[in-house]
Parts: structure tokens; C-alpha cells; sequence
């Protein structure tokens, strides 16, 4: 498991995308580059359309021509490349993905964030990896009301015969750390490697749980606690099909909260968060 960049003075808002293309653009499919999903977690502008506007990401400071795809301006699903055909930057699937679509990139690369406006906010670099797949999540950090995270988590493609795949992320400021409960058709938990103390900005390792522990409508049920409690927050269904991998991030608050962000060079925006506390399930092949 790994821990979460904190950008900690500004706020980073949201993810819509400028991202620039050099003349040595890679294509989807090419073993020597990896590839990348960018996801927008903020509840700051997900509850707030007004800030929002003309939230990008430039990527090694370039922009080729008119592109300038970004998030959607709602919805609760607001990632980038968005589909197969809704983005002008290159985002074929890669056989069958499932829910994420990627942009292919190698070697290191600065991306730069706007918040409103294109007030600039902040940049990190990653280094991509032949043949690996990462998705960049933007959230609130519970470091203070100012703090926004990036975290980045490996994803896995690779299906087992017979078997779901599962990963779980926690994107929760205000939840604490969290644990884990699958259960199938038995009242009874499944036997599976969940955590069971995943604090804020970590991932877990991919567990693996057989088909046939599967209920009748052919789901496991995925229930989310505080470390410490029986108390279950959040439930959801994951369906038991052959060969599946999907990553489940729990996210949004527990409780209402004041959050602050930057709107101009000089100048914070302040907005309070409505308790919003779910989790989203992606399929990853």
C-alpha cells in the first residue's frame, strides 16, 4: 500500500484537462509506454459548479492545438479520457477495459493543475512505466480545510479463471481509517484478504474471492466500517462475474464540513460539504 502526495497549501480543484501533446505522442497499444486515468474525486467541486469552470490539466506545460478536453461539469463518474469517442486525445481501449479509459504516456511527466478560471494551483511529476496502468485521483486532504491530495494507484487488468478480483481505496477525509467486509450468499463474512485498517490516500492489495460464494442474484456484498467498528457506513454490490477485476474507492464525507479553495491568484473560495459518504465501483477489464 502505498501513501498519497499531500499538496497542502492551495487547493487543488478538480480535474477537467488541458493536456498537451509533443510531435512524439505515443498510440494505445504500444508496449513501450504505460497508461493513465485521471479521476475527480472532489467533493469540493462536486458540489460546487461555479468553481469548477476551466479546471485543467496541462501536461509538460504543452497544448497542441485546440485541445482541451476536461471533466464533465457534473455527474458522479468524472474521469479523463472520458469514453472511447468523447475525447480528442488518443483513449482507445486497450482489449476490454471495462470502466477506465486511458491516455498512454512514458517516462516522467510534469502535470500541472488549475482550479477556476485556470488559476493555477499546483504540479507533480510521475514517472510512467512500460506496460503498467495508473490512475491519479484528486480529494480533499483531512490535513487541514486547504489541502487537497493526489493519489496515484496502480491498477491491475489481469483476471483469474474463476475468480473476482478486488481493490479498495480509500478517498474518505473524514472517515478515518476503514475496514473491509464481503459477504455472499452465507450470513457468514467471506474468507478474503480486505484490510481492515486503510487510512486515507491508501490502497489495498487486490483480493481474490471465488464465484461461487456468490449470493442468488450473483453479487458479493461489500461493506465498509471504521477500524474499531461494527457500525457498517457504506454497503455496495459487486457482481461476482468470471475473470472480473474492479478497484472500489470509498469516498465523499462522513460529516458536513467547511472546505476552503483557491478561485484566484490571491483569493479562497469557502464552501461547506454536505455528508456524501459512498463508494464507487469501476471495472477495470
Amino acid at each position: 500500500m502505498k501513501m498519497t502526495r499531500q499538496i497542502l497549501p492551495a487547493a487543488i480543484i478538480a480535474l477537467g484537462l488541458l493536456a498537451g501533446c509533443k510531435k512524439t505522442d505515443v498510440t494505445a497499444g504500444d508496449s513501450q509506454v504505460g497508461y493513465i486515468n485521471f479521476f475527480n474525486a472532489s467533493e469540493v467541486l462536486m458540489q460546487n459548479a461555479a468553481l469548477s469552470r476551466d479546471n485543467f490539466i496541462m501536461i509538460n506545460d504543452t497544448v497542441k492545438g485546440k485541445r482541451q478536453p476536461h471533466f464533465a461539469a457534473d455527474g458522479d463518474i468524472r474521469q479523463f479520457p472520458f469514453s472511447v469517442t468523447a475525447s480528442q486525445l488518443i483513449n482507445e481501449q486497450i482489449g476490454n477495459i471495462g470502466d477506465l479509459f486511458w491516455l498512454p504516456l512514458k517516462g516522467n511527466n510534469r502535470f500541472t493543475f488549475t482550479s477556476v478560471d485556470r488559476v493555477f494551483l499546483t504540479d507533480t511529476s510521475l514517472n510512467i512505466q512500460p506496460d503498467t496502468f495508473t490512475t491519479l485521483y484528486l480529494a480533499e486532504s483531512p490535513v487541514a480545510d486547504d489541502a487537497y491530495a493526489f493519489v496515484d494507484v496502480p491498477v491491475e487488468t489481469k483476471g483469474t479463471a474463476g475468480k473476482v478480483r478486488l481493490q479498495i481505496i480509500n478517498l474518505s477525509p473524514d472517515l478515518g481509517p476503514l475496514k473491509a467486509y464481503l459477504f455472499g450468499a452465507s450470513a457468514t463474512p467471506v474468507a478474503a484478504e480486505l484490510p481492515q485498517s486503510l487510512n486515507f490516500g491508501m490502497h489495498s492489495k487486490y483480493a481474490e474471492v471465488d464465484l461461487n460464494l456468490a449470493n442468488n442474484k450473483g453479487n458479493l456484498l461489500l461493506k465498509i466500517c471504521r477500524s474499531g467498528s461494527e457500525e457498517v457506513l457504506v454497503s455496495t454490490a459487486v457482481p461476482a462475474k468470471n475473470h472480473a477485476v474492479y478497484t472500489i474507492f470509498v469516498r465523499g464525507f462522513l460529516q458536513s464540513a467547511t472546505r476552503r479553495i483557491k478561485n484566484s491568484n490571491t483569493a479562497y473560495a469557502e464552501v461547506t460539504i454536505t455528508p456524501n459518504l459512498r463508494a464507487t465501483l469501476r471495472r477495470t477489464n
